[in-house]
C-alpha cells in the first residue's frame, strides 16, 4: 500500500465542488443507515465503535468543518481504548488536502477507497433499456425473493458465515443492522437453496439538501440505502447478484424511495461494473486511512 500524496494522483477527488456538496447532502443518510454500536463526539470529529466489524462501525470522521488536532487526537484514543486500529474516514463533505497531508506525517496510508453511486428512482425503468440490466440477462427464471422487516436468524448467520464473521462480530453486525428500520432481502435459487442477502434502509433526505447536489433532483426525499449486499461464494457469475439488486432496487420504490444510494470499493471491478450497468453513476469518493497498514 502506498502513502500519500503519491497514491492520489491530485486531490480532485476530495476538493471537486460537486462532490463536496454531494457528500453534504448524502453522508449523513449513510450514518443514519449505519450507525456503530456506539457513538461519541470530540469537537468536529465522531467516533463510531462496534467491536471492529467493519471500518465504517469502527472509524473517526468529520461531522462538521474545522480539523481540531487535538480533537482528532481524543477521537483515535478512543479508538485505541476501545482495542481498534486508528481508522480516519476522509470524504468531501468536511474533509481537506490538510487532513490527508497530517495524517500522512503521523504515519497514516491509504486502507481502502470507496465510491459513492446514486441511483434516482423511476429513472429508465428498470430492465426496460434505459441504461439497466434487460431482465433476460440478469435474472436466473427460476431465482425467488423473500423480504423481511426482521433480522433474523437465518438471515444473519447466512450474512456472517459468508463474511467470515466470529460470533461475537456477529453480535456487533446485528447491532448494526438493527441500528435504524430496514428491510431484509433474501435471494434463493431453483432448489430454493439461499444464493443471495441483501439489506434496504429508508433516510429521509433533508429539505435543505434535497435541491443541493447534482445527484439528487429536487423532487428526491426518501433515499433507499443499499447494504449488505452478497452472493455465495460458489453461486456468483451466474446473474444472482444482478437478480438481487433489480429485487431490491424495485421493492425500495414500492416502499417509496426517490434515489438509490449505495457504496463499492473502488477495486471491486465486478460489482462497479453491475452498478453501472443497472444506472448508478458515481456520486463522490471517500477514503480510509489507517495507521500502520500492514
Amino acid at each position: 500500500m502506498t502513502s500519500e500524496p503519491a497514491c492520489l494522483g491530485g486531490f480532485g477527488w476530495l476538493t471537486d465542488p460537486d462532490a463536496r456538496v454531494a457528500a453534504l447532502a448524502l453522508e449523513p443518510c449513510e450514518f443514519a443507515t449505519w450507525p456503530g454500536a456506539t457513538r461519541r463526539e470530540f469537537g468536529p470529529w465522531r467516533v463510531f465503535v462496534t467491536g471492529g466489524t467493519n471500518k465504517r462501525a469502527n472509524s473517526a470522521f468529520l461531522v462538521a468543518g474545522g480539523e481540531g488536532a487535538g480533537d482528532l487526537a481524543h477521537a483515535l484514543a478512543a479508538l485505541r481504548q476501545a482495542g481498534l486500529a486508528e481508522v480516519v474516514r476522509v470524504s468531501p463533505a468536511f474533509g481537506t488536502a490538510d487532513l490527508v497531508q497530517c495524517l500522512v506525517r503521523e504515519g497514516f496510508e491509504v486502507a481502502s477507497e470507496t465510491l459513492v453511486m446514486t441511483r434516482v428512482a423511476g429513472r429508465g425503468g428498470l430492465g426496460d433499456g434505459g441504461g439497466d440490466v434487460p431482465p433476460t440477462a440478469s435474472a436466473p427464471p427460476a431465482a425467488s425473493s423473500q423480504w423481511s422487516a426482521t433480522c433474523d436468524g437465518a438471515w444473519l448467520d447466512a450474512y456472517s458465515a459468508w463474511q467470515g464473521h466470529g460470533e461475537a462480530s456477529r453480535g456487533y453486525a446485528r447491532s448494526i443492522f438493527e441500528g435504524c428500520p430496514s428491510h431484509y432481502v433474501s435471494l434463493h435459487d431453483e432448489r430454493g437453496e439461499l444464493v443471495g442477502l441483501g439489506r434496504v434502509a429508508l433516510a429521509d433526505l433533508r429539505p435543505e439538501a434535497r435541491t443541493a447536489a447534482s445527484t439528487v433532483e429536487p423532487t428526491a426525499a426518501c433515499v433507499a440505502v443499499h447494504a449488505a449486499v452478497a452472493v455465495r461464494a460458489d453461486a456468483r457469475g451466474r446473474g444472482y447478484g444482478a437478480a438481487l439488486m433489480h429485487e431490491m432496487l424495485s421493492g425500495a420504490e414500492r416502499l417509496g424511495a426517490t434515489l438509490h444510494l449505495l457504496q463499492v470499493e473502488t477495486d471491486n471491478a465486478r460489482a462497479l461494473g453491475m452498478y453501472r450497468q443497472l444506472g448508478f453513476e458515481p456520486a463522490y469518493e471517500y477514503r480510509y486511512y489507517r495507521r500502520g497498514v500492514a
